[in-house]
């Protein structure tokens, strides 16, 4: 990953969820022919891992996982930080 953009929402992603789903999701955007390190790509995966298409699919390695609460976090954190630096403008 060579955005730091897109790095630091994987690090908050897998901070707040185990990190074997997050890897589960770029398994399955890589198999689906998305982009394993673009944030918009694995977020999509990690949504669709609640349904059992997905949850069953052979490169998946830690089932289910309902990925609402991980990803609303990613983005409120984002959010705070954007409106932090917009408070602390020089």
């Amino acid at each position: 990953m060579k955005n730091k953009d897109e790095r630091v929402k994987f690090v908050l992603v897998a901070y707040n969820a185990v990190p074997g789903h997050v890897e589960d999701a770029r398994k399955l955007a890589k198999e689906y022919g998305k982009n394993p390190s673009s944030w918009t790509d694995v977020a999509e995966y990690l949504k669709n891992i609640s349904k059992p298409e997905f949850y069953n699919d052979s490169v998946v390695k830690f089932g289910y996982y309902n990925a609402n609460h991980a990803l609303e976090f990613v983005k409120e954190v984002l959010e705070r930080y954007k409106h932090y630096l917009e408070t602390v403008k020089d």
